[in-house]
């Protein structure tokens, strides 16, 4: 079986890459794999790659979104159109999805990494909204399966017109953190540290966990990490300039963050928009119980009482109130972290979904 895996950028940092490269690192395990991007990481010896070449478009500033994305699709699709004996393509967008598969006559299939549409005003400018408006649903239309990460993901793709639907959540992997195997539940001492990853823009809600903590001044002892960087960072920094126990750490590599998760206490995120929530599942699995708002994503691996607490999204006073809880109760805190790592894993591992994705691209070949 070989299957040609496309997207964009495989070679950068950044979520949508690395959970490509993952996947594809699994499938090679069940058949011959070809990356198609405009950029690799160094060491993929378990792949073959081919490179799409896309003009440079930077003089069109943030004119050159929809451009890219379409320069990049057509591009795959002549990359696709000379490869040998290709059984499946997996994209990993829906402009490379439907724009680069045209006409090949290959079953196709590609993740939905989102729902761009339930983002936060502002996060896309409104050329690039239009076109994911119009790409979107002839993706789905035309896809022979559409993976999505959560099953309220699963309901946008069928009201789209998608035929076949499968839910793959992202995959963790301790090693990938840089750590060896789950931490054993501690004791705590000192203030309660609290930490956050994510990137900085609006839809992680970063402004409400800021007011959560000046809600938290002076009666709280605690401390919060925020590691990320972001359109909004230079904001979020003046907006904490008279927060003295929150710290900006910036980008975190990812063999550090495993460190990172075990030198605090609870993660705590305000976010009001995911499509699945890979830092919470990182965090657990790394024995972190969590606080975080009620969305359909937490929702999926955050169980109230379990390994964590919920509390409603853009409401810092409830979210206050969470910590505080906690903060106040240490074997509710404890009771929650001895939860924490077999709530996610082996279930979420990386081995079981790359079996899981294979397994369906094989049966739909039969």
């Amino acid at each position: 079986m070989h299957i040609a895996v496309v997207c964009r950028g495989l070679g950068l940092p950044g979520a949508v890459a690395s959970i490509a490269l993952r996947q594809a690192r699994e499938l090679s395990r069940h058949a011959r794999i070809t990356l198609v991007s405009d950029s690799f990481p160094e060491d993929t010896p378990w792949a073959e790659r081919r490179l799409v070449r896309i003009p440079d478009l930077h003089l069109l500033r943030r004119l050159r979104h929809v451009p890219d994305e379409v320069a990049f699709a057509r591009g795959a699709r002549g990359m696709l159109w000379s490869l040998p004996s290709v059984d499946f393509i997996l994209a990993h967008a829906h402009s490379a999805a439907y724009l680069g598969t045209r006409g090949l006559g290959i079953p196709f299939g590609f993740f939905v990494h989102g729902d761009i549409f339930a983002r936060p005003k502002g996060t896309y400018d409104a050329r690039l909204t239009a076109f994911y408006r119009w790409v979107a649903p002839r993706a789905y239309a035309s896809a022979d399966v559409v993976f999505v990460l959560a099953p309220y993901l699963a309901e946008t793709a069928r009201t789209h017109g998608a035929r076949k639907v499968e839910v793959i959540p992202n995959g963790i992997d301790l090693h990938d953190l840089g750590l060896d195997g789950p931490a054993q539940t501690r004791p705590r001492s000192g203030p309660l540290r609290m930490l956050t990853v994510g990137r900085l823009s609006v839809e992680k809600g970063i402004e409400h966990l800021l007011a959560a903590c000046r809600l938290l001044e002076p009666d709280i002892d605690y401390e919060l990490t925020i590691a990320g960087t972001g359109p909004l960072d230079a904001d979020l920094r003046n907006a904490a300039a008279d927060l003295p126990r929150v710290r900006f750490v910036g980008a975190v590599p990812r063999a550090a963050l495993g460190a990172l998760y075990r030198d605090h206490d609870l993660f705590v995120t305000a976010t009001l928009n995911e499509a699945f929530a890979l830092v919470v599942l990182e965090a657990l699995a790394c024995g972190l119980p969590i606080v975080g708002t009620d969305i359909e994503a937490l929702r999926a691996v955050v169980k109230e009482g379990q390994n964590g607490l919920l509390v409603a999204p853009a409401d810092p006073r409830a979210l206050a109130g969470a910590i505080e809880r906690i903060a106040r109760d240490e074997t509710l805190r404890r009771s929650l972290a001895a939860n924490a790592h077999a709530s996610v894993l082996p279930r979420y591992g990386w081995a079981a979904i790359g079996d899981e994705i294979a397994g369906i691209v094989s049966r739909m070949r039969a």
